[in-house]
């Protein structure tokens, strides 16, 4: 992979520009085919005892793609660490980052109705604004100019903060 790592950055970072296009398309083309979603609902009560297993290993293949490589660097990470703890607070922090979230939006969805409303109404600009910073991302990358970016920022940042204070 590290002898090829130029182009594979080069790669990632089209298909980053075509997420972007397609983030942008979807404003503006009404192609329901290219939006649909594909769901595995299990009918539980014809599994019988098996019924939880079932129902665990549909949920485990929707979080899959979400949680599995961030899930598998903390834990090769983990195994790598002389000293258990270091490994379980690395797992830790990653199982409050990922339940904390949910956990507080559910207590406080009564609350965040006025939120959510602001979001639905703006939709479109945040969708809009996201394939933006996608799509220049992916061509920093494309054109590998993302460290040379994050180099000149490194400069930039901290003066302008000094500047501040």
């Amino acid at each position: 992979m590290r002898d090829h790592q130029s182009t594979l950055t080069r790669l990632s970072g089209a298909m980053m520009f075509a997420f972007a296009l397609f983030l942008l398309g979807s404003l503006f083309l009404q192609a329901p085919w290219l939006y649909q979603e594909k769901r595995f609902h299990p009918h539980l009560g014809a599994f019988g005892v098996a019924a939880p297993a079932v129902a665990g290993a549909a949920f485990g293949f929707g979080w899959s793609p979400c949680i599995g490589p961030i899930l598998g660097s903390i834990l090769g990470i983990a195994a790598n660490e002389q000293r258990v703890w270091a490994g379980g607070t690395l797992l830790v922090f990653y199982s409050l980052g990922l339940g904390l979230p949910f956990l507080v939006c559910g207590l406080a969805l009564g609350r965040l109705g006025g939120a959510l409303n602001w979001v639905k109404r703006h939709f479109p600009l945040i969708v809009g604004f996201s394939a933006i910073v996608l799509g220049i991302f992916g061509l920093l990358l494309m054109f590998d100019q993302l460290s040379e970016l994050s180099v000149r920022l490194q400069h930039v940042l901290p003066n302008w903060w000094n500047n501040l204070g």
